[in-house]
């Protein structure tokens, strides 16, 4: 996924989780690469400012809530507060026949 401008994580927030079934066929996604450093000074300057700031779900799927992913593999690194590869946060959500050789880079504040 090298060169996409923008990325944000499938089911970026609990109020925006994925529910759904996605299914990768058996398909490989190489070089995942979430970062987004502005996102990360954001963060940091909210806590420094004394305010809690929302967590930042790292992942292909950020927040997986009763939705199935099954027959993916993927590779890279993925950052936030909460980062897990695949899958940032996995609330009751299904994972199957899956893979992740991603980096998790998780912010610290």
């Amino acid at each position: 996924m090298a060169g996409v401008e923008d990325f944000r994580p499938i089911g970026d927030s609990p109020e925006h989780s994925f529910l759904g079934v996605f299914d990768g066929g058996g398909h490989i996604i190489y070089g995942l690469d979430y970062r987004d450093e502005a996102l990360r000074e954001e963060v940091y300057r909210e806590y420094h400012l004394s305010r809690a700031p929302a967590p930042v779900y790292g992942g292909l799927f950020g927040v997986l809530e009763g939705g199935t992913v099954t027959g993916l593999t993927l590779t890279g690194s993925v950052g936030g507060t909460v980062a897990g590869g695949l899958v940032g946060w996995n609330r009751g959500g299904t994972v199957s026949s899956c893979a992740s050789f991603c980096t998790p880079l998780v912010w610290s504040v």
